[in-house]
């Protein structure tokens, strides 16, 4: 079996939105979010990257198959000058939910990692979560790569 996986691209995706320099918290996340954004202490604007799955595995041919990814990345932003400042952010020292979305798509379309997988995708996006100081949004992204299996005696 061939070393490429989900979790090593997702850990690729980590890397890709700290280095963004927007994010102030990058985390793998699952999790129940109604109740984490409430509970849970992080720094804003944060990414939480969940791996969905994908759908069925295709089979290429023997032992290889094409195995689809689907991560969803929540942005939350924060801030206590009220919902307009989480979504647009409050200046260059607080960036909003659109910044960091914008360093996300930046950071993550057509990208490979230097992986052998098809480039990434951006699929929807919505909004998941909205107070007066918070706004959450999902955003979608779809790859997907071959992967052979030993043959079982």
């Amino acid at each position: 079996m061939n070393d490429l996986n989900f979790e090593l691209i997702e850990d690729k995706v980590i890397a890709a939105l700290e280095a963004t320099g927007v994010y102030k918290t990058v985390a793998t996340y699952s999790g129940n979010l109604a109740d984490d954004i409430k509970k849970k202490a992080y720094k804003s604007p944060a990414a939480f990257v969940m791996y969905d799955g994908g759908p069925e595995h295709g089979l290429v041919d023997g032992h290889n198959i094409h195995e689809p990814v689907k991560f969803t990345i929540i942005t939350l932003a924060r801030s206590f000058r009220g919902k307009e400042a989480a979504r647009k952010g409050a200046g260059t020292n607080e960036p909003g939910a659109y910044d960091a979305l914008e360093a996300e798509q930046t950071a993550l379309v057509n990208q490979k990692f230097g992986l052998d997988i098809i480039r990434l995708r951006r699929g929807r996006r919505q909004l998941l979560y909205s107070d007066a100081s918070t706004v959450a949004y999902a955003t979608e992204y779809t790859t997907s790569f071959d992967r052979t299996y030993d043959q079982g005696e």
